[in-house]
C-alpha cells in the first residue's frame, strides 16, 4: 500500500497540470459555495439541485448537514434543517418534490427517516417512517437500508445506527426495497433481497453478502432500475436490475461482473458503464427488450466509469482523476454522435477511497447549467457551468 502511494504521488509529479481548473468550447465556471471554510456540496447525479431559480445544496457542520436553499436571483438563504443522516456520495437526499415542497432523511433518535418540507407553510409537513432514495411523481419513493450499505457500502451508508448483526444482515427475507405511499405514508416492502437473489439465481449467490443501492424511478414513475451487489470475500459482484410496477415483473439487465453508474434516457432505454460480453464500456439498454448497444464512440475517448445524466439529446459524465489527478467532464449528443470537452477540475491526492468528491454532474431542465461538486480549491464546493452557448 505503500509503494502504491508512492507511485501515484510520483506520476502526480510527472503528469501534473500548471492550472487548477481550465474550462473549454466557451463553457463559464461559477462557484456557488460561499467564502469560508465549511464544506458545501449537493449529493448524487440523478437529480438537479434548482428549481424556479432556487438552489438547493448542504453546508457540512461537525457531525451534520445544514439544508440549504439559495435564491440565484437575490443570493438570499433559507435554512431548511439539520440532518445527520447523510454521506459524501448522496448527501441527505435532498430533492425536489415540487416547486414547494423539499424532501430530506434525517435521524429521530432511533430509526432514519425522511421529512417533507413545505416552504409555504415554512416547515415539516410530513415525516415518513422510511428513507428515501428516489422519488416519483406518481406519488410514492422508494427506499433502501442504509444500515445494511453501512456494512459493504460505507461511502452510500449512514452512521447514526451501528452496523447490522450477521444474523440480521443475513436476514434477506426481512429486507429490500421499501415503497411508501407519500399521501398515507403506508409502507411496503416492495421487493426483497430473498426475491432479487432468486431472480436468475446462480450457486455463488449463496455464499455471498447481499444489498441493494442505486435505485432510480423511470421518467413515468411506473419502472425502476438498482444494482444488485454482493461480495464473495473481497470480490465484489455487480447486476444491474430492472423492476416493472405495473406487470410486477422482475429481470436482471446486465450480468457481467461490474455494473456501475446509469441513467434513464426514456421510458424504455437506460445508459451507462458496466461490462458486457466480457467488455467494459458505455452502453445503452432496452429494458423492454433487453437489447444492449455499445456506445463506441464514448468508450473509445472515455474508457473508465463515470456518472452520466441526460438531458434532451445530451449525456454529460465525469470522470475520476487520471494520473494528473485531473477530472473532466465531457457531453455526448445521442443524435449526432458529437462530443464536446467541457472542463477539468484538480482533484487532490488527500481526499480519497470513503472521502473522494466525485463531480456527479447534473444538467438543469433547460441544458443551459451543469451542477458539479468539485474539491479543485482544497475544499467541497458546489459549482455551476454555464453551457448555454456550448449544448445547442
Amino acid at each position: 500500500m505503500i509503494i502504491k502511494e508512492y507511485i501515484r504521488r510520483l506520476l502526480y509529479i510527472i503528469k501534473k497540470k500548471p492550472y487548477c481548473y481550465k474550462t473549454h468550447n466557451g463553457s463559464l465556471l461559477e462557484t456557488i459555495s460561499r467564502d469560508c471554510d465549511n464544506d458545501f456540496f449537493y449529493g448524487y447525479y440523478d437529480h438537479v439541485p434548482e428549481k424556479e431559480g432556487r438552489t438547493l445544496f448542504h453546508e457540512m457542520n461537525n457531525d451534520s448537514v445544514s439544508i440549504i436553499l439559495r435564491d440565484m436571483r437575490t443570493g438570499r438563504e433559507k435554512l431548511l434543517g439539520v440532518s445527520k443522516a447523510f454521506n459524501w456520495q448522496m448527501g441527505a437526499r435532498t430533492l425536489w418534490i415540487n416547486s414547494d415542497i423539499i424532501s430530506y432523511n434525517d435521524f429521530d433518535g432511533e430509526k432514519y427517516v425522511c421529512r417533507f418540507y413545505s416552504l409555504k407553510e415554512n416547515n415539516i409537513i410530513r415525516t415518513y417512517i422510511k428513507p428515501l432514495q428516489d422519488y416519483s411523481n406518481q406519488g410514492y419513493y422508494l427506499g433502501v437500508n442504509y444500515q445494511r450499505l453501512r456494512s459493504y457500502a460505507k461511502e452510500y451508508g449512514y452512521y447514526c445506527l451501528p452496523k447490522l448483526s450477521d444474523k440480521d444482515f443475513d436476514d434477506y427475507g426481512s429486507d429490500g426495497i421499501w415503497k411508501i405511499d407519500t399521501n398515507d405514508g403506508s409502507v411496503k416492502l416492495l421487493l426483497t433481497i430473498r426475491q432479487i437473489m432468486n431472480c436468475e439465481k446462480e450457486e455463488r449467490f449463496a455464499k455471498g453478502k447481499h444489498f441493494v443501492n442505486h435505485i432510480m424511478i423511470s421518467p413515468e414513475g411506473f419502472s425502476f432500475i438498482f444494482i444488485h451487489r454482493y461480495y464473495i470475500g473481497k470480490k465484489r459482484y455487480d447486476r444491474l436490475m430492472y423492476y416493472d410496477l405495473k406487470k410486477n415483473v422482475l429481470k436482471c439487465l446486465m450480468n457481467d461482473k461490474m455494473q456501475s453508474h446509469y441513467c434513464w434516457m426514456d421510458n424504455q432505454h437506460v445508459f451507462g458503464y458496466g461490462g458486457h460480453q466480457g467488455r467494459n464500456g458505455f452502453h445503452s439498454i432496452n429494458v423492454i427488450t433487453g437489447l444492449v448497444e455499445r456506445c463506441e464512440e464514448l468508450t473509445q475517448i472515455h474508457p473508465k466509469d463515470g456518472h452520466p445524466t441526460m438531458k434532451g439529446n445530451w449525456i454529460v459524465i465525469d470522470s475520476y482523476p487520471n494520473l494528473g489527478r485531473m477530472q473532466e467532464l465531457v457531453a455526448y449528443n445521442v443524435k449526432t454522435k458529437k462530443i464536446i470537452k467541457l472542463l477539468e477540475v484538480f482533484h487532490d491526492l488527500k481526499h480519497k477511497g470513503f472521502s473522494r468528491c466525485d463531480l456527479h454532474p447534473r444538467i438543469s431542465d433547460d441544458c443551459k447549467r451543469i451542477y458539479f461538486d468539485t474539491i479543485y480549491q482544497g475544499k467541497r464546493e458546489l459549482c455551476l457551468l454555464d453551457v448555454s452557448k456550448v449544448l445547442l
